[in-house]
């Protein structure tokens, strides 16, 4: 690369990467204790290249904490490694079935249930998407509580629907009936997942640039220097 008039080689670039992480370390470690113990936590996950190998990079974010980390799978120990198997706080995620075991309270993404049923199509799909959005508007005002939500969220789905699209999505919201009016009942719950998926983002543009890392050398300096900049 040259800039200014300097020239620098990768190797350099890949030294001082390093150098900086090494750096960075103690801060990286810092983060790493303290998102185990915070009241609430963002969670998303996103496919990652290390060396040509698929693996993983997670999210765990929460205003003034952003912890990356990239690990192997998608599995649930990856949340235990990173909250502790007994984490006392709030996780907000979409759907992805490596939540469904987790011991704590959970809120599931609005976000991502609005916008599949925008998909919806016919009269079911309209009505359907209708209620979710008067629901969900509803819930924030904070004028009913809880269980009254989850009543009419009971009342909303117990259509008899025809469509298959309509159907699935009414499966997918039962199946997580508790989890869709959590941060009623937390002031510093939000009702989707789009601090996590803003995490990620930075390190989506850089994988499309750079494919990924070409080392566990380079994702252990990328999980840290990340890790630091956003937090």
């Amino acid at each position: 690369a040259v800039c200014y008039g300097l020239t620098v080689s990768e190797g350099v670039i890949v030294k001082e990467l390093a150098r900086c992480a090494d750096y960075l370390g103690p801060e990286f470690q810092r983060i790493k204790r303290e998102v185990k113990e915070l009241a609430a936590v963002n969670v998303d996950e996103t496919s990652w290249r290390v060396g040509g190998q698929t693996k993983w990079l997670w999210d765990f974010i929460k205003e003034k904490h952003s912890l990356l980390v990239i690990r192997d799978t998608r599995g649930k120990h990856v949340l235990n490694e990173v909250l502790g198997e007994w984490y006392g706080g709030v996780v907000t995620s979409d759907c992805l079935h490596t939540y469904d075991k987790l011991s704590c309270e959970q809120q599931k993404c609005w976000a991502h249930l609005l916008r599949d049923a925008r998909k919806l199509t016919g009269k079911e799909g309209e009505v359907l998407l209708g209620s979710l959005k008067h629901l969900n508007r509803l819930a924030k005002t904070g004028d009913l509580s809880r269980d009254d939500m989850e009543h009419m969220l009971d009342e909303a789905i117990s259509k008899e629907f025809t469509s298959l699209w309509c159907i699935n999505l009414v499966n997918r919201i039962k199946r997580f009936r508790h989890e869709w009016f959590t941060f009623m009942d937390h002031p510093d719950v939000e009702d989707t997942n789009n601090a996590a998926e803003r995490g990620l983002r930075p390190s989506v543009v850089m994988r499309k640039i750079t494919g990924g890392n070409r080392s566990q050398k380079g994702a252990r300096n990328h999980e840290i220097i990340m890790s630091v900049k956003q937090t």
